[in-house]
C-alpha cells in the first residue's frame, strides 16, 4: 500500500473512530443519569458490576483478534486471499468453539449467582442479566473475526459506522424502555438485539471490502492455529492484565464501601473513559502501520513517526485532561445534578495519571506492530498488580479517595517508566532525548495555551451546555493551531498538511467541478 494511501485510510479510519466516540460518548453523558434515575442507585451498582464481570469474557478472545488482524494483513500485502482465507476460516472456527465455552460458563455463574446475591427478587434480575449479556458476549466472538478482516485493510471507518448504528438503535430503544417503567432486564434484551445488528453490518461490510472471503472446514488449518497462538498468547497476557488494571477498582469499590458507591466511582471512572477512547481512537489504530514499515526494513521511518505520533498524543491528552480538570466540576453538576460532587474529586485524582498512561499509547502500538508486545504483557501485569494491591491497601482508609489514588499513581509512575525504556532501546532513541524532547517539552508548550485560555474565561464557566459547548468549542479554535506551531517542527507540520489535502484533495476537485 503506497505512502499516500495509508495516509489517507489512517486520517479516514482515525476521523470516523472519533465521530463513534463523539457519539458514543454524547449519548452516554445524555442517557446515563436516564438511567441512573430510571434504575436507582442500587439496581444500577448491580447493573455496573455485571456488566464488569461479563467483560471478564474478554479473556477469552485469547488475543487471537489481534493475530486476525496481523496475519490478514500481511496476506494482502502479499497478495495471497488462499492464505487470508485460511487465518479466517481458521479463526472462525476457534471462536465458534469459544462461544460455546462462553454459553456454558454464563448458564454456571448466573445459577450460582444467588452466592452473592441473597435478596430473591434481586438474584432473579441479576441472574437474567447475566444471561443474556453472556449470550451477547458469546455471539460477539464470531463477529471479532470480522471486525479483524476490516482492521487488517485499514478500515476501521466502517467497523466505526456499525458501532455507530448499533449505538442509534439501543439507547433510542432504551430511553423508550426506560420511559414506560422498563426495567434492566428490558435494557439487556435490547444490547442483546442491538449488538447483532451490529455484527451484519460488519459483515455486510467484509463482503463489499473483501469479496473474495471464504469460510470453509477445509480452510482451518493446523499451521494457521499454530501461527496465530504464537502471537496471541502475548496479547493474552497483555488483555488478562490490563482487565486486572482496568475493572478491579468497581469490584473494590463494592467491597470496602457498599454497592452504592459503586455509582459514584463509576460516573468520575466513565469521563476517564471517555477520556481514554477519545485517545485510542484517534492514535491507537498505528500497530499495522508500524508493521508495514518493519516489513520494508524502513526503521528510520518507524522512528520518526513514532516520534510524531507520539507528539500527537500527548497533545491531544494534554489538551483532554486539562478540559476534564477545568470544566469537570459544572459538567457533573449539569449532568448528573446535586449530590456528585464526590464524583468530580474521584476526577480529579484519576484524570492526571490517566494522561501519564494515555501518552504512551504509540509505544504499545509500536511494540504489538513490530511483534514487541510481550513487553506490553509484563508492564500491564506489574501495572495491574500494583492497582490491585494499592486499592485495597488504600480503601478502608480513605475511601473513595484511596480507591482513585491508589488505583491511578502507581500504574502511571510504572508506564512512565518502562514502556520508554523498551521502546526507546528497540529504535535506539536516546532516553533523555524522549523524556525531554517527546514528552516533557510538548506537555508544557501544549500547557501554556490552555493555562491563558482558562484563566481568562474562568469567570464565563457555568454549569450549562450551552455555555460549556461555547467555552469548549473556543478552546479548541485558540488553542489547537497554537499547540501544534508550538509542540511540532516544520517537518512534521508539513507532513500533517500535506496528509490532509490529499484527502480534502478530491472533495474540493468534485465541489469545483459541480460549480
Amino acid at each position: 500500500m503506497p505512502e499516500s494511501d495509508t495516509g489517507r485510510n489512517l486520517l479516514r479510519s482515525s476521523a470516523l473512530r472519533g465521530v463513534s466516540f463523539a457519539v458514543q460518548a454524547l449519548i452516554s453523558l445524555l442517557m446515563t443519569p436516564v438511567i441512573v434515575h430510571g434504575l436507582g442507585e442500587r439496581m444500577y451498582g448491580f447493573w455496573t458490576l455485571v456488566g464488569t464481570f461479563v467483560g471478564y469474557y474478554g479473556l477469552m478472545d485469547m488475543g487471537v483478534s489481534s493475530a486476525v488482524t496481523r496475519y490478514v494483513s500481511r496476506s494482502f500485502g502479499q497478495r495471497d486471499d488462499g492464505e487470508a482465507n485460511r487465518v479466517v476460516s481458521t479463526a472462525f472456527a476457534l471462536f465458534s468453539v469459544v462461544a460455546v465455552l462462553v454459553l456454558g460458563v454464563t448458564a454456571a455463574v448466573s445459577v450460582l449467582s444467588f452466592v452473592v446475591v441473597r435478596d430473591p427478587a434481586e438474584y432473579r434480575v441479576v441472574r437474567v442479566l447475566l444471561l443474556v449479556l453472556g449470550i451477547r458476549v458469546a455471539l460477539s466472538f464470531p463477529a471479532r473475526v470480522f471486525a479483524g478482516v476490516l482492521n487488517a485493510h485499514l478500515r476501521h471507518d466502517l467497523t466505526s459506522a456499525a458501532t455507530i448504528a448499533q449505538l442509534l438503535v439501543a439507547n433510542a430503544a432504551i430511553y423508550a424502555h426506560l420511559g414506560v417503567g422498563g426495567g434492566a432486564v428490558g435494557m439487556s434484551l435490547i444490547l442483546l438485539g442491538a449488538a447483532a445488528v451490529e455484527y451484519l453490518l460488519n459483515l455486510a461490510s467484509v463482503l463489499r471490502v473483501f469479496p473474495q472471503i471464504r469460510l470453509s472446514r477445509a480452510d482451518v488449518r493446523r499451521q494457521s492455529l499454530k501461527d496465530i497462538f504464537q502471537y496471541s498468547w502475548k496479547t493474552l497476557a497483555a488483555q488478562a492484565a490490563g482487565i486486572l488494571r482496568s475493572r478491579v477498582s468497581g469490584f473494590i469499590v463494592a467491597g470496602f464501601l457498599g454497592v452504592a458507591q459503586v455509582t459514584y466511582f463509576s460516573i468520575a471512572a466513565r469521563l476517564i473513559d471517555y477520556f481514554s477512547e477519545l485517545v485510542f481512537s484517534l492514535v491507537g489504530n498505528l500497530a499495522p502501520v508500524f508493521s508495514r514499515y518493519e516489513g520494508e526494513g524502513r526503521q528510520d521511518l518507524i522512528r520518526s513517526r513514532f516520534v510524531l505520533f507520539t507528539k500527537l498524543s500527548v497533545m491531544l491528552t494534554v489538551f483532554v485532561a486539562v478540559s476534564i480538570l477545568f470544566y469537570g466540576r459544572a459538567f457533573i453538576e449539569r449532568w448528573m445534578g446535586p449530590g456528585f460532587e464526590r464524583s468530580y474529586w474521584v476526577v480529579v485524582i484519576l484524570a492526571i495519571p490517566a494522561a501519564l498512561c494515555l501518552m504512551q499509547t504509540p509505544s504499545s502500538c509500536l511494540l504489538y506492530g513490530t511483534s514487541q508486545h510481550q513487553h506490553v504483557a509484563v508492564i500491564t501485569a506489574i501495572d495491574g498488580l500494583v492497582n490491585c494491591l494499592a486499592g485495597i491497601a488504600l480503601a478502608p482508609r480513605f475511601g473513595l479517595w484511596g480507591v482513585a489514588f491508589g488505583t491511578s499513581f502507581g500504574p502511571a509512575l510504572i508506564n512512565l517508566t518502562l514502556y520508554p525504556r523498551v521502546v526507546c532501546r528497540y529504535l535506539n532513541l536516546g532516553l533523555g532525548t524522549y523524556y525531554l524532547r517527546v514528552l516533557l517539552m510538548p506537555i508544557l508548550l501544549s500547557l501554556m495555551p490552555l493555562g491563558v485560555y482558562m484563566a481568562a474565561v474562568q469567570s464565563l464557566l457555568a454549569a450549562d451546555y450551552g455555555r460549556l459547548v461555547a467555552l469548549g468549542a473556543g478552546q479548541a479554535c485558540c488553542c489547537i493551531p497554537v499547540i501544534g506551531l508550538l509542540v511540532l517542527n516544520a517537518d512534521e507540520r508539513r507532513l500533517i498538511a500535506s496528509d490532509l489535502m490529499r484527502r480534502l484533495r478530491p472533495l474540493l476537485g468534485s465541489g469545483g467541478a459541480a460549480c
